[in-house]
C-alpha cells in the first residue's frame, strides 16, 4: 500500500491531554496521588500529568548535557588530530543527529574526514587503538573507508573520503532536518520516546535488522505531515504515529511515487528526503514485529486517554509503554 502525504486515520484524542504535568509541592489535596519517575523525578500530581507534558519532560531528560556535548566534541577534536597525522589537509566534521540537535546518549556520533587518500588507513586503525579506541568494524572500498568504533562509552562512526566535499549531501540532510524541527518542535521529544521504545526490545539494532534511527526520524516527521496539529502537540504525535505505523500493512511505502521501489519486496520503505531513491529502511527485517510493538503502545495509551486508569496508583501514560531501567541514572 502507497500512502502519500494528506491520507491517513486519526483516533480519538482528548484536548485534555495537552497540557504540562506540574512537580508536586505546596499545597495539595490528600486525595491526590504524586507520581515518581525518571523524568518526574521529584514526583508530580498524577492527576495533573498529561501525555504531552510527559513527552516533554522525557525529551528534557535525554536532551545531551553540557558535559556529554562536550566528550563527544572531544572525540571528534582527537580523531581529527589522528587523521591529521596521516593525511595533511584532512577535515573532520559532524553529521547526523548530533549535527542537527536530534542526539541522544544513545546516538551514535557520525563523523566524516574529507580529503584522505586512504593510504595508510591499516596504520590508521593502529594508531585509533594505541589512543584508547576499540576498533568494532571496518572496511575499506577504492574512494572511501569506514571505521565504527567506541571510547568512553560513545559509539563513533567514521567514514573517510578521498573526495573533499564529501560531507556537502550529508550538510544538506542537516539543513533540512533543522528546518523540519523548526516547523514541528514536537518531533524530537518524540523521536527520543520512540528511540526508548525500540531499544528496549533491541528493535533499535540495525545488525539485526532493527530500524534505522534516520529512518524513524523519517517516519515521525511523515506523521506530523498528516496531522499538522500534532507538530506542536507532541502528545498527539505519538498517539497518532502509533496509529498509523502500529495497523499500517506489510509492504507500506512513506516515499514518492518513483521506478527504483516499485518492485521493491522489502516490509517498509521509507524514501530519503535528498535521495528519493533511496530506502532509509534497507534491512529492516525486524518490520513486522515492531509493527506488532507499535499497536501493543498505541492501545495503551488509549486506556489513558479515556481515563479508565485513573485509579490506577503510581502509573502514567509513558510509564505503561517505557520501562524505567538505567533511566534513574539521568536524574541523578
Amino acid at each position: 500500500s502507497e500512502v502519500e502525504e494528506g491520507e491517513g486515520s486519526s483516533i480519538a484524542y482528548s484536548s485534555t491531554c495537552s497540557g504540562g504535568g506540574p512537580a508536586a509541592g505546596g499545597d495539595r489535596k490528600n486525595d491526590e496521588t504524586i507520581v515518581t519517575t525518571p523524568w518526574f523525578s521529584d514526583g508530580a500530581v498524577k492527576e495533573m500529568v498529561t501525555l504531552k507534558g510527559e513527552i516533554e519532560a522525557f525529551g528534557r531528560l535525554q536532551n545531551l548535557t553540557l558535559v556529554e556535548r562536550s566528550a563527544r566534541t572531544a572525540l571528534k577534536d582527537a580523531i581529527h588530530k589522528i587523521a591529521a597525522g596521516f593525511w595533511e589537509g584532512v577535515t573532520v566534521l559532524a553529521y547526523g543527529s548530533f549535527a542537527n540537535g536530534m542526539s541522544i546518549p544513545q546516538s551514535t556520533l557520525d563523523l566524516v574526514a574529507e580529503n584522505c587518500d586512504l593510504a595508510g588507513f591499516q596504520a590508521f586503525l593502529e594508531r585509533l587503538r594505541e589512543e584508547g579506541f576499540k576498533v568494532l568494524t571496518s572496511c575499506e572500498t577504492a574512494n572511501e573507508a569506514f571505521v565504527t568504533m567506541t571510547r568512553e562509552g560513545i559509539t563513533v562512526s567514521l567514514c573517510l573520503a578521498k573526495d573533499q566535499n564529501a560531507s556537502t549531501h550529508l550538510h544538506k540532510h542537516s539543513e533540512k532536518i533543522r528546518r523540519i524541527i523548526k516547523k514541528a518542535p514536537s518531533i524530537p521529544p518524540v523521536y527520543a520516546v520512540l528511540r526508548a521504545v525500540l531499544q528496549q526490545t533491541r528493535h533499535n539494532d540495525t545488525a539485526t535488522g532493527g530500524l534505522p534511527s534516520y529512518a524513524l526520524l523519517l517516519m515521525i516527521t511523515f506523521v506530523s505531515n498528516l496531522v499538522p496539529e500534532s507538530r506542536t502537540d507532541p502528545g498527539l504525535l505519538l498517539v497518532q504515529f502509533f496509529h498509523f505505523f502500529g495497523s499500517s500493512p506489510p509492504g507500506i511505502k512513506i516515499c514518492p511515487k518513483t521506478a527504483a521501489f516499485e518492485k521493491c519486496k522489502e516490509s517498509i520503505i521509507v524514501g530519503d528526503l535528498i535521495d528519493a531513491n533511496h530506502n532509509t529502511a534497507s534491512g529492516c527485517t525486524r518490520y513486522m514485529q515492531i509493527r506488532a510493538q507499535f499497536a501493543q503502545c498505541g492501545m495503551a495509551l488509549e486506556k489513558w486517554s479515556s481515563n479508565r486508569w485513573r485509579g490506577y496508583r503510581g502509573r502514567t501514560p509513558l510509564s505503561s509503554i517505557l520501562a524505567y531501567g538505567t533511566l534513574w541514572e539521568r536524574c541523578g
